[in-house]
């Protein structure tokens, strides 16, 4: 019974930080020794908990509409325009189109691919893939150093309006347990639709070492373009034991995500490691200009076998801050019926449980709903 309310707990704590987010949360730890960071001063408000929790409800509303705005991007209604085209193709025209790429090449070479364990011999197989609608064949011309694949993507299509773009690639053979494999360390790849650009991956950066047959990344850096947003991804191993996470999504115009983590560990044994090996946590969540701080003593509160709710929340700060003004911190509680729940405490002193908070609802039940009406397209087409 001890295990399961401790788990309660924490689960409860961790949901809520995954609702605030709506993405991936990631975990990380506090300032390693030896590394400077500039901090801004920070400012308690003055304001009271109703504006205070006005303003939290607007940012999070802002930060919905974007998320509305990722979705019905250009990329994501290509992709379902692309998906009903398919669907509704009483021709055979996908199939014809296929079928002649299949004879290619190129196509027998990804076919017979067992990739990672193959090299994919990038610089023998580039050249530019026309496909010809008249003739219903696939063209194919030289090219030094990129592959170019371009052919109409929907039935009525009148020219060859989707170009997909490789280039850039390199690759590295690195054995894992006794298994070799092939990564990319560098890559560039890009698709247009009507000449403009709605989808890219760039590998700007991968590096590594090898440590007990355990490739561990000590510099990664990863841009998706998903019009109209930038993602970015950056892996930094600042020591053995301190990691560093940053991910951001920014349109231009408005909308900008990010996610900060670090973590450290008490052991760089990676084979071997398990929850009570992390040493701190710490981080933030940024939407446009409301933050989501958090801070954890994970080698303590790991350490006991059944915390209270006032040790979660002596060992874990949750604090939550609008353009370096700290407007209130989120803190676990107990009801009196033995369910969990998280409150967010003012700076007045006010106490309100994020259930009360408009657009969140009781567990999330609001929030979780608007996130299922954003994503309906896809789930609708895929229920289908």
């Amino acid at each position: 019974m001890k295990k399961i309310k401790k788990a309660l707990r924490l689960n409860t704590l961790v949901s809520i930080l995954l609702m605030l987010s709506i993405t991936v949360f990631y975990t990380g730890c506090s300032k390693a020794e030896g590394i400077d960071e500039v901090v801004d001063e920070v400012i308690d408000s003055e304001n009271s908990s109703e504006q205070d929790k006005l303003v939290v409800e607007n940012k999070m509303e802002s930060f919905m509409s974007c998320m509305e705005n990722l979705e019905s991007g250009q990329f994501s209604q290509l992709l379902l325009d692309i998906y009903d085209n398919v669907e509704n193709d009483n021709t055979s025209y996908h199939d014809d189109l296929s079928e002649a790429f299949s004879d290619l090449n190129i196509a027998q070479v990804f076919e017979g691919l067992n990739y990672p364990y193959d090299l994919f011999d990038f610089s023998n197989h580039s050249g530019t893939y026309i496909y010809n609608d008249a003739l219903g064949k696939w063209i194919t011309e030289s090219a030094n150093n990129v592959v170019e694949i371009l052919f109409p993507i929907f039935t009525n299509s009148a020219s060859n309006d989707l170009e997909i773009r490789l280039s850039d690639v390199t690759q590295e053979f690195i054995e894992v347990i006794d298994e070799g494999i092939y990564i990319p360390t560098s890559l560039v790849l890009d698709v247009f639709y009507n000449s403009e650009r709605v989808f890219g991956i760039n590998i700007k950066n991968v590096k590594y070492e090898i440590q007990d047959e355990i490739p561990v990344p000590t510099d990664i850096d990863i841009v998706i373009y998903t019009n109209p947003f930038t993602h970015e991804i950056k892996i930094d191993r600042i020591n053995s034991k301190y990691f560093s996470v940053h991910y951001s999504l920014d349109n231009g115009s408005g909308c900008t995500t990010e996610i900060k983590s670090d973590i450290e560990l008490l052991s760089s044994d990676y084979e071997n490691l398990e929850d009570k090996d992390i040493k701190s946590i710490s981080g933030y969540i940024l939407i446009n200009d409301l933050k989501f701080e958090y801070d954890g003593n994970m080698e303590y509160l790991l350490g006991l076998d059944d915390p209270t709710t006032s040790q979660i929340n002596n060992y874990v700060d949750l604090s939550v801050l609008e353009n370096n003004t700290k407007i209130g911190e989120l803190k676990l509680i107990e009801e009196t019926d033995g369910d969990y729940s998280v409150v967010m405490v003012f700076m007045d002193g006010t106490e309100v449980d994020l259930k009360d908070f408009d657009g969140i609802g009781f567990e999330g039940e609001y929030l979780i709903d608007r996130i299922e009406g954003i994503i309906s397209r896809y789930t609708n087409r895929l229920d289908e």
